[in-house]
Parts: structure tokens; sequence; C-alpha cells
């Protein structure tokens, strides 16, 4: 129970700053979900002493890590995208709209996806679109296949992205959401999985200005920990029954590459049916 009210914190925490982030850099639809909550840090961070230039580095590195996944979608073009903790996420109303003969699926916690159907019937401005869906998960003891499958089709190409999702669970609830995550894909005839973590040595040496921005991120989570022990994240997710593992990088789009400076890296892999 603690865990999740922990979680549940830190995903509506999240949801708040991630919708003023992409606001600030001019999303589609993103002024919608702004909210004091989301302008919350920045404030806290200037009567702590926080220049704008620290500021604006973060927003810089969110902002890009945002362009990364958005580059994903475009470079795989799935047929259908599983988007796991959307909270304040623009992609799928954008998405759906631009692809009407696609589906977007957008996961979250019940209070965090109330949240979002709120503001979007509520919302004018917002196009509303029938192959876009929210639908409330818990992705630590719900099975992830069986809450999407109704929406889905096996064998269809299919994409499942976790951006800014993996940083509110420990090592254990990490091992969990990856075994969810390859049985669901494996269930829909296969696909990509594009997950966003955390490099926290490299977090560390950030300044100490950002260190502190990115941190609001992280104070509902209570701890700072590593997923993947003494292992690299490829020998992790190896392990786990995935293939063509890969790193992007927030700052240059999805590359073949490995690049142990990323502060926030993202990996992206295949399952197979």
């Amino acid at each position: 129970m603690e865990n999740e009210e922990r979680i549940k914190r830190g995903r509506m925490n999240t949801s708040f700053l991630v919708a003023e982030i992409r606001a600030q850099i001019g999303m589609p639809y993103a002024r919608y979900f702004t909210s004091f909550m989301g302008k919350m840090p920045y404030l806290i961070g200037r009567l702590m002493g926080i220049g704008k230039e620290d500021q604006r580095a973060h927003i810089q590195k969110r902002a890009d890590l945002v362009k990364s996944f958005r580059k994903a979608l475009i470079k795989y073009q799935p047929d259908q995208v599983i988007d796991l903790g959307a909270g304040g996420s623009t992609y799928g109303l954008e998405w759906a709209r631009n692809n009407p003969d696609g589906t977007y699926v957008e996961i979250d916690l019940p209070e965090v996806c109330e949240w979002k159907k709120r503001k979007i019937e509520s919302t004018e401005g917002i196009l509303k679109c029938s192959n876009h869906h929210i639908v409330p998960v818990n992705l630590l003891s719900d099975d992830l296949y069986s809450q999407v499958s109704p929406y889905l089709e096996n064998g269809k190409r299919t994409m499942v992205i976790a951006e800014g999702l993996t940083v509110h669970l420990d090592p254990n609830e990490h091992n969990i959401l990856t075994k969810n995550v390859q049985n669901c894909l494996r269930n829909l005839g296969g696909g990509l999985y594009v997950s966003h973590d955390i490099n926290l040595q490299r977090f560390m040496d950030l300044p100490k200005g950002e260190r502190v921005l990115n941190l609001f991120g992280f104070l509902f989570k209570g701890r700072l920990k590593g997923h993947f022990d003494e292992q690299t994240p490829f020998e992790y997710f190896s392990k786990r029954g995935f293939t063509g593992i890969r790193q992007a990088s927030e700052y240059r789009g999805l590359e073949n590459r490995i690049d142990d400076n990323e502060v926030y890296p993202t990996y992206w892999m295949e399952v197979n049916a």
C-alpha cells in the first residue's frame, strides 16, 4: 500500500510537470493541461536561488527527451501504440489525429486517467478522436495485455513507450513492469519497446541547480535507485527475452550507439511473438 501511494503521488506530480514542459516548448494541446502544480517546481527553484540558466537547461534536457520519443514514433511507424504512464503527455492526442487508421492507448493509474479525461472532455480546443483511448491500469498488479487487448489487434505493428515512468519504480517494481511489457508484446505478436531511464552517476554530476529541479520529480519516490544492479542495461533486458537492444540519445534521437554520458538514456528493444 505504501509503495502504491508513493507511485500514485509521483505520477500525478510528474504529470503536471511534464504538461508544463510540453507547453513551454509549444507541443500541440499541451497548454490545456498546464496548472499551478506544474509551475510550482520552477517557482520554488527561484526561491531557492536557482537561476534562469539552470531552469532553461532542465527544460531543454526534458524537451530533447520528448523530441526523441516523437522521433521514435515517426521512425517505427506503428499501427498501434501503448503509452505507459502517459500522464500529461500529448503524444496520443497528436498521433491519433494524424493517424486515423491507427490506435493509441494511454495507460496510467486511475486518478491520473480521470484527471486527463476530465480535461479532454471539458476543453473545446481538443479534437476528440475515436482511435484514442485512456485506460486505467496498475502496471504492477494488472495484466497489461488483458487490459489493452479490447482496443488492439494481434499481428499489427505495435510499439510500447515508457517516457518518465520507470524513475518512479524501485528495482523490483521495474522488473515487474518489464515482464508485464514483454508478455503483452508477445501476446500481441511482437513489437518494439522504448523505455526512458536515468543514469544516476551522470545525474549526480549535473550542476546543482539542474539536480534540484530534477529531484522535484522524485520527491514522492523517497529514494533513488538504479534498476540494473551490477548488470549493464543490455544484459538486464537480454536476460528478460528482449532482442535488438539499442540505446538512443535524448539529444540526437534514435541511434545505434552507447553513450555512458547520457543523463536520461533511452533504450529501445524488440519482442518476438
